[in-house]
């Protein structure tokens, strides 16, 4: 099996870790845990635009579908948009916070 290698941001276990809580948190409609998700991701100096542009690659999407998938479809059908709606609502949540 080929291992593809995509241009990560850094810290990326423990940042996409947090991702995923927050985005199957706001999928189950607990916006309390994905307002602490996100504010993990201030805390942590993390820069959601970068993360943006990380979740339009075809492999990270991919993996993320197929990890989610495994573990009982936290993520839902499109992990992708489920992500995005995440960082979108982090980046809202970030201003609010701060």
């Amino acid at each position: 099996m080929a291992v593809v290698r995509t241009k990560a941001p850094m810290g990326i276990d423990r940042t996409a870790g947090i991702m995923r809580i927050g985005a199957a948190a706001l999928l189950a409609g607990n916006a309390t845990v994905s307002t602490l998700a996100a504010i993990q991701l201030r805390d942590d100096q993390i820069d959601l635009t970068k993360w943006e542009d990380y979740l339009k690659q075809p492999e990270f999407v991919s993996g993320e579908q197929l990890q989610s998938d495994l573990a009982g479809r936290y993520l839902g059908d499109d992990a992708e948009a489920i992500l995005q709606l995440f960082v979108d609502f982090a980046t809202a949540s970030i201003k609010v916070v701060v």
